[in-house]
């Protein structure tokens, strides 16, 4: 089924439509931006650390964004842990 052609939209609701369709765009170009500088930038450093090293031993941009997403995820789990003592430092304290 089509929303389209069973629910009809007044002018304020269009509006909303076209202004978040808008910056939905903007947002996933300044993504794809943004993703493409990453990927030059990953490129150019593995290019430099390869020179003159043998193909086994070179490093990999996957291997770059491999250890940007584990250093992420790391940091991630330790916030939670510190949240984590935080609310049971509230339970304790606070008998909650």
């Amino acid at each position: 089924m089509n929303i389209f052609d069973v629910r009809t939209f007044n002018a304020d609701e269009q509006a909303r439509i076209k202004n978040v369709v808008e910056d939905t765009i903007e947002c996933l170009n300044q993504i794809d931006d943004l993703n493409t500088h990453m990927n030059e930038v990953i490129k150019d450093a593995c290019d430099n650390l390869n020179e003159g090293v043998d193909k086994e031993m070179r490093v990999k941009p996957t291997l770059i964004k491999k250890l940007a997403k584990t250093k992420i995820k790391e940091d991630l789990d330790n916030q939670k842990s510190a949240v984590n003592e935080l609310e049971d430092a509230l339970k304790v304290i606070f008998h909650e």
